[in-house]
């Protein structure tokens, strides 16, 4: 009976340790799974994060690339139209320069010598000769008074032009400013927003002016002020 007894607890034992070791590999193997499982699980997220960024970034790419070729001809445009009122604005400032200089120059030459040749009448208080303006001098003055409004018409004109496509330069400037960051707001995907968009978008298109001035024109003939004054 000792003999029974014995292998009987022996085997009793022997069941107990298996029984604890089974239960403690299938709880590893249980904790095995969930790990396994929430890696998976991870990695799916992961990837999917990732999918969808780059779904994005691809996204952002193929509109920015769309929006550039959409507006390269008018970056060209823009570009052509500073380069040539810069060119032009030079050039009408070189002329305004030297318009200027001739007229003061033909002033200070011409004005002494000119009135010079008017006659004289002598002073009844001293007795000296004085500039009188008499009846055949009177065309000189008139002569000069227009070349001088001609002269000082001419001027302005120039200067006009000057001014005209120096705010044209500018304005195409600001354009070409605006265009490069478009793009550039575009391409880091900060112009989610429609009416941010949009507000540039009418800012850049606007309607673009001649920079001319409409009411430059020659000084009024006679006729033309005689009407007026007869209104």
């Amino acid at each position: 009976m000792d003999i029974v007894d014995r292998l009987s607890t022996d085997l009793k034992q022997h069941y107990a340790e298996s029984s604890d070791r089974f239960n403690h590999l299938e709880t590893r193997y249980e904790e095995s799974i969930q790990l396994s499982q929430s890696a998976l699980e991870s990695h799916a997220k992961n990837h999917q994060a990732l999918h969808e960024k780059h779904q994005d970034g691809m996204e952002t790419i193929r509109k920015t690339f769309r929006e550039e070729i959409a507006l390269r001809e008018p970056n060209k445009y823009w570009q052509g139209k500073c380069s040539r009122h810069q060119m032009y604005a030079t050039i009408w400032g070189i002329a305004t320069a030297i318009l200027l200089a001739i007229a003061m120059l033909g002033l200070a030459h011409f004005a002494p010598d000119y009135f010079s040749k008017m006659d004289s009448l002598p002073s009844i208080e001293s007795g000296k000769p004085y500039p009188a303006v008499v009846a055949h001098d009177t065309w000189r003055i008139g002569v000069f008074a227009l070349m001088a409004i001609f002269g000082f018409w001419a001027v302005r004109l120039v200067v006009r032009m000057f001014l005209s496509h120096l705010h044209l330069h500018a304005d195409a400037s600001e354009r070409m400013v605006m265009l490069q960051t478009y793009l550039a707001l575009m391409e880091g995907n900060k112009l989610e927003d429609k009416d941010d968009r949009k507000l540039i978008l009418q800012a850049l298109f606007r309607p673009s002016t001649d920079g001319l001035v409409k009411d430059e024109s020659a000084p009024p003939s006679i006729g033309e002020w005689l009407t007026r004054s007869g209104k």
